[in-house]
């Protein structure tokens, strides 16, 4: 592989797409401790992906530099080949779901998950259809819940994976 405009190229000559994510030896140190070390990863569009470990070992902290809210001290991230390791949060096409829940208990489970998209300015039909169609992989489509309902159970829940009704 050879890499063109941040595009890897084959050896058949046809341009991928690429990664979406790529975070390269990316290093997190706080006060002299090793948070993250020399991090390399790279993540396909669409691809599913799980970060998993014991507490501690650096999962949140290379989700806080992914998102901008934390900085790297060595290395570079990535998304879709642009490199935006000193790009600001609110300008990276990015979202976080904390482990806590982080919702807004006065909307509905619908408008908690809208709130981004407005946020950008969607258009209204694609915000409810994004919307809809995540609740729905999510098991949470509008036949199973009432969306006009708050989450102020939800967000007093002490399970941090999933909304309780």
């Amino acid at each position: 592989m050879t890499t063109t405009n941040d595009a890897a190229v084959s050896t058949e000559g046809t341009k991928k797409a690429p990664p979406a994510v790529r975070l390269e030896n990316v290093t997190k140190e706080f006060k002299g401790m090793v948070a993250v070390d020399d991090l390399t990863l790279e993540l396909a569009a669409g691809e599913f992906f799980a970060l998993l470990g014991p507490s501690g070992c650096g999962k949140t902290t290379t989700l806080r530099m992914v998102g901008g809210f934390e900085q790297p001290s060595s290395g570079k991230i990535f998304l879709g080949g642009e490199d935006i390791t000193w790009t600001p949060p609110y300008r990276r096409d990015v979202n976080t779901v904390f482990q806590s829940y982080a919702l807004f208990p006065h909307l509905s489970v619908f408008d908690n998950v809208a709130f981004g998209l407005r946020r950008k300015g969607k258009d209204k039909d694609d915000i409810k259809r994004l919307v809809e169609e995540h609740l729905e992989i999510l098991g949470l489509g509008a036949s199973d819940h009432d969306r006009r309902r708050n989450c102020q159970a939800a967000s007093n829940s002490a399970w941090p994976w999933r909304v309780r009704w």
